[in-house]
């Protein structure tokens, strides 16, 4: 597939800084006591704590110098319960989080400086949860791993922290997060920067909870407060029964969701369709905070469906937005959008939309057209795509999904096109 080059590139980012020292001293435990024995001797100093295979019931790291501390699995490692509570310089490799006899818990409590990298956060064969909890942290850095299954719980794969325990500077590189039953995949509120990059979104659908309106978290992220969040790059798959696969609401300042594609089927769930992708501030006409300065650029957007409600949109925007200045309203240009059916909850409440190609419904402005995108399965154009080279170039990235650098008549859509290049010869 097209993203795995960015993956590739993507992975090669998140491990700076894992590289070890040869000299760090060194301890291989077996045990839950010889683990934290091991910490303890390590608090000052530095070093690697290796996990021999095994099972290991509660794990955790807490106030220590600002010298890096690895603690790095082996293969056959499962951790029920890991945290990190008011500790810094620490970083997590290759570790195994899921439910023995009780649901299981990854915590990043009131830490700094916190690097994940290849952990896997499952419940799958259980009926308990497994799950992760960033709160009051800050510098966290999440990479390369994996979430799924859960649990059906009503609650969230990854947590990024609520009111006065919220995060900051949290960053989620090459992850992959799939099959969540009555869940969501990341939910929460953000102090300042949030980054999801380079990621995948898959079956985000009801479980035995239901689909009432108790257990209707099937979103892939919903946010409702936050500083400067960035969303590019990722891969959103199907989301059922949910807001949107993207659920930004709140006082949110400074969001940016760019280069990503969105798809609302999945052969594995053919009775059910995604009926949003983006989904900005709630849908009551007096919410009285919405995501400002909101910006939705070179996106390949191919999820939308009719909501129970009759309302059909790719993209949806809070009426409240009508009650905040025109330049606070959202960007949408460069777009390819699965369908505007219902254009009264999106374009008027618009700041700017320019050069978007809508499959299905109305355009939102003169510049917007009502045309087939012409795309492969994957969202790439074909070479008679009406987007190619018809972006404004004013709003248009700088790379594509995959790294690609854009030209000067750039593409609209997640993908720039590049033209194979020409054969010539005799033949």
């Amino acid at each position: 597939m097209r993203l795995c080059g960015l993956l590739s590139v993507l992975c090669m980012l998140a491990l700076g800084g894992l590289a070890q020292d040869a000299s760090a001293a060194k301890i291989t435990v077996r045990t839950q006591s010889g683990f934290h024995l091991a910490v303890k001797k390590l608090k000052t100093s530095g070093g690697v704590i290796v996990l021999q295979a095994g099972r290991y019931g509660n794990l955790s790291v807490g106030p220590r110098s600002p010298r890096w501390l690895t603690v790095r699995a082996r293969p056959g490692v499962t951790v029920n319960h890991l945290g990190l509570n008011r500790t810094r310089a620490v970083r997590i490799v290759g570790v195994r989080v899921k439910p023995g006899s009780r649901g299981s818990l990854l915590n990043v409590v009131s830490s700094r400086n916190v690097k994940l990298d290849r952990v896997r956060v499952t419940a799958a064969g259980s009926s308990l949860f497994s799950r992760m909890v960033v709160a009051g942290s800050h510098h966290v850095t999440i990479s390369r791993s994996e979430f799924t299954r859960c649990g059906e719980n009503r609650e969230a794969c990854l947590s990024t922290g609520w009111g006065a325990w919220r995060s900051s500077y949290v960053r989620i590189l090459a992850t992959r997060f799939h099959d969540c039953y009555g869940c969501d995949f990341i939910r929460g509120h953000i102090g300042r920067s949030l980054t999801i990059r380079g990621s995948t979104f898959d079956r985000a659908v009801p479980g035995p909870c239901g689909t009432a309106w108790e257990c209707n978290h099937q979103d892939a992220v919903q946010i409702s407060a936050g500083n400067g969040i960035l969303i590019e790059r990722n891969r959103f798959g199907l989301t059922a029964v949910g807001a949107g696969q993207l659920y930004i609401s709140g006082q949110v300042r400074g969001l940016t969701i760019r280069n990503n594609v969105f798809f609302g089927t999945d052969a594995a769930f053919p009775d059910w369709i995604g009926w949003a992708a983006i989904v900005l501030g709630h849908h009551r006409d007096d919410e009285p905070h919405v995501p400002l300065r909101a910006v939705v650029v070179n996106n390949t957007i191919l999820t939308g469906s009719p909501r129970p409600d009759g309302w059909t949109n790719s993209v949806f925007a809070t009426p409240s937005y009508a009650n905040v200045p025109q330049e606070e309203r959202p960007v949408l240009a460069n777009n390819v959008l699965g369908v505007v059916g219902t254009p009264e909850r999106l374009c008027p409440l618009l700041n700017v939309s320019s050069r978007n190609v809508m499959r299905e419904g109305t355009a939102c402005s003169e510049t917007d057209a009502v045309a087939d995108p012409a795309l492969e399965e994957d969202g790439y154009p074909l070479e008679h795509a009406p987007g190619i080279d018809q972006a404004d170039p004013s709003w248009a990235t700088p790379q594509d999904i995959r790294g690609v650098p854009r030209d000067e008549a750039p593409d609209i859509g997640a993908f720039e096109f590049v033209r194979p290049p020409s054969s010539t010869g005799a033949g």
